[in-house]
């Protein structure tokens, strides 16, 4: 009976600041799927655009890893972190510290490699096809195998050690006032809204632009991530 109580209270938390979250950022969300969906529409309606996309399909192709590292690093990482400077130096608040900014950037780097692998994965293990059986079969796993094993566990450990200095007995201490459980569920619900339209979407383009379309929602996702790692 406590437990129910237990998880009840965490599951109303949960619900409480992501809807708060999703609302906070619902303008910014509605329009990055408006420009998705006119990406779509763009793909596979305009000859011209879709020949103009195709070229960094191409670049994905030609250069692999390197192309989802480097992209990645920069809309996951490089941008956000700029937004963030601007931000904090209109507030008055220090600034992120030259390790913080490397650790940064080169853990988008890599998850950028990661999810790329992870892309490739669904292409083998559903087929390519772009149907709506296929899209759905990789969106369910996406987002309710992916996320939760590996997406919002490491984001929201490896932030929280970041913002702490790279202190573990800083991080424990935060953890105690604050578990995982607690961080973890709003940021959940919070991604859910974000990434289920979003790789629905993304999953309707060929495999070498999806992790185009990835990184340009990327951005968005991101400053998120920073703002519920921070509180």
């Amino acid at each position: 009976m406590a437990y129910l109580e237990w998880m009840k209270h965490y599951l109303q938390e949960a619900a409480r600041k992501g809807g708060a979250a999703a609302k906070q950022n619902l303008i910014p969300g509605i329009v990055l799927q408006v420009l998705a969906l006119a990406l779509i529409f763009g793909y596979y309606q305009v000859d011209s655009f879709r020949a103009q996309l195709d070229v960094l399909g191409e670049l994905n192709t030609k250069f692999g890893l390197w192309f989802a590292v480097m992209v990645t690093m920069v809309f996951g990482g490089a941008i956000p972190l700029s937004i963030e400077a601007l931000q904090a130096k209109s507030r008055g608040k220090s600034q992120r510290t030259v390790a913080q900014v490397v650790f940064t950037l080169a853990l988008w780097g890599a998850n950028g490699a990661i999810t790329a692998l992870f892309y490739q994965g669904q292409d083998w293990l559903f087929g390519s096809e772009l149907n709506v059986l296929t899209v759905l079969k990789k969106v369910l796993v996406d987002q309710f195998v992916w996320v939760p094993i590996y997406v919002i566990p490491v984001f929201t450990l490896l932030f929280l050690w970041r913002d702490k200095h790279f202190s573990l007995g800083e991080v424990k201490s935060a953890l105690a006032q604050k578990n995982f459980l607690s961080r973890g569920l709003p940021l959940m619900i919070s991604n859910w809204a974000v990434w289920i339209p979003a790789v629905s979407i993304i999953y309707a383009f060929p495999l070498s632009l999806q992790m185009v379309l990835m990184n340009l929602i990327l951005v968005f996702w991101s400053l998120i991530l920073t703002i519920f790692i921070a509180d």
